[in-house]
């Protein structure tokens, strides 16, 4: 939705401008982040007074600065010299969506307006009725094979040209859009190609590149789980995080969907977990705010709340201020600041699932089913929380290339993509399979970290898995999403 804003306000063709914005589409589309506007100097206005008196402190006289102005009350009065010195532009649904009935999309509070726009702008639609919406807005997007192929399309083609850790964001919500509906709808002719492109295109990005996450900065997410910590602190005085334990990219389109006409916005973004991407590894990290490396216990979930209430306390909360759970149903004071919930359900569903990523999509729906999701939201939002979510690591398919008498010394059984050794000496039955050494250097030293090929893991031979551990795109990267209540 950015795009289509930043295409409706003529960045080229003006040097200030007033956008008006009563439905906060522009908060909504990020356009604050939109690369067109580096040179522009974006102000949010929200009365009369602090107009005029912006206007003549840093507009006026200043020739030569772009300035584009944010206003959100449609009622806000503009002076006439200030209107001669800017251009004007309204932004609404009706500009933004055209061929719908807006009404329509207003009453759908879930409807992700970018995957509405960017299947419109493969098709030459008619303006529609509110009942042709509604069916368009939940059905038609969702279940056509050509758009799901299309996405999956513009992922590869993105993956190939990706040289920062910011391209692969739109590849993430890309793909797991597409698999959504692979494992959900119905095969896609050419998915297994053009996963194996994006893949490949992947693995050659993580060799090269992952090791210098830890130095990148992004105001928009955490680039690395252990960031999460403190972005959330940054952004929000009274924070709850649920970390969706095992919960991929295609598993959040699941549940977002779900929420379609439930009152909750979404901000979606995403965050690189760290390698191998085992709960052991990756959740502390989101929890402790620290590399891998520096976790007393690395390998270990024993110390995560400790580590959880030693980190917001060093940020000046009491003990008291800080909750942690590992429920569907936490029992949190709501006087609290900071709240870390663990919700399992991801995980636990993929170990038990015989039917492969489409069961365990049909499993995830039938836990939605039970509103324990809708609850926690719902009573966060009430007591005026801002909520993240966010997981540890993915999750994939796997066929076991056999079992391991001895399978690492620190191996989660549940993650059967990587095995963890304190040398090599120990593990003389990886000859049998097809790894890779995990030159990760955000693990500690004398601990060697083996990662198998795509599609393949430890286990009974021939058995399909739906597991992790690995370095697929599905399993690294992960969504990072903030959750609010739908404003109309």
């Amino acid at each position: 939705m950015q795009d289509k804003i930043i295409s409706l306000i003529g960045l080229q063709l003006y040097t200030k401008i007033i956008v008006i914005d009563s439905e906060n589409l522009w908060q909504k589309g990020n356009c604050d982040s939109a690369e067109a506007l580096i040179d522009w100097k974006i102000k949010h206005i929200s009365d009369e007074m602090e107009l005029r008196q912006y206007y003549e402190c840093e507009v006026r006289g200043n020739a030569d600065q772009r300035f584009l102005i944010v206003i959100g009350d449609d009622k806000l009065y503009v002076p006439s010299d200030i209107k001669r010195q800017f251009e004007i532009k309204k932004i609404t649904l009706n500009t933004i969506f055209p061929v719908l009935n807006v009404e329509a999309v207003r009453s759908l509070p879930g409807v992700d307006y970018s995957r509405i726009l960017r299947y419109i702008s493969y098709l030459n639609l008619e303006r529609m009725s509110r009942e042709a919406t509604l069916k368009f807005c939940t059905k038609t997007i969702y279940e056509d094979p050509k758009y799901a192929l299309e996405l999956m399309q513009k992922a590869e083609e993105l993956a190939k040209q990706a040289t920062t850790h910011r391209d692969w964001n739109e590849v993430a919500q890309l793909y797991g859009q597409a698999a959504h509906y692979q494992h959900s709808v119905r095969e896609l002719d050419g998915f297994a190609e053009l996963r194996m492109s994006i893949e490949e295109a992947f693995y050659q990005w993580i060799m090269g590149k992952y090791n210098s996450l830890s130095g990148s900065v992004d105001k928009q997410r955490p680039v690395l789980l252990s960031k999460t910590a403190d972005y959330i602190r940054k952004d929000a005085a009274k924070v709850a995080l649920i970390v969706m334990d095992g919960m991929s990219f295609e598993n959040f389109y699941a549940i977002k969907e779900y929420f379609i006409r439930e009152p909750f916005s979404f901000e979606i973004s995403s965050s690189f977990s760290f390698l191998p991407t085992v709960t052991s590894v990756a959740r502390q990290c989101i929890f402790s705010g620290q590399l891998p490396r520096d976790n007393t216990k690395p390998f270990s979930l024993d110390n995560e709340e400790k580590q959880w209430r030693s980190y917001w306390k060093m940020a000046g909360l009491k003990e008291q201020d800080i909750g942690f759970y590992k429920s569907e149903d936490p029992d949190y004071n709501p006087h609290m600041k900071a709240v870390g919930i663990v919700v399992n359900i991801c995980d636990d569903l993929m170990h038990a699932e015989l039917q492969g990523l489409t069961g365990l999509n049909q499993g995830l729906i039938n836990w939605l089913n039970t509103g324990n999701l809708k609850r926690l939201l719902s009573k966060l939002l009430d007591d005026r929380f801002s909520i993240y979510m966010t997981s540890d690591h993915g999750n994939t398919s796997a066929i076991a290339q056999g079992r391991f008498i001895k399978p690492g010394l620190l191996a989660e059984p549940a993650s059967r993509r990587a095995v963890i050794y304190q040398s090599f000496d120990d593990a003389p039955e990886l000859k049998k399979f097809s790894t890779i050494k995990c030159n990760s250097s955000y693990l500690p030293d004398g601990y060697d970290a083996y990662l198998f090929d795509v599609d393949a893991c430890y286990g009974d031979k021939d058995k399909e898995y739906i597991t992790h551990g690995g370095m697929t795109l599905e399993e690294v990267i992960v969504p990072f999403v903030r959750i609010g209540e739908y404003d109309g």
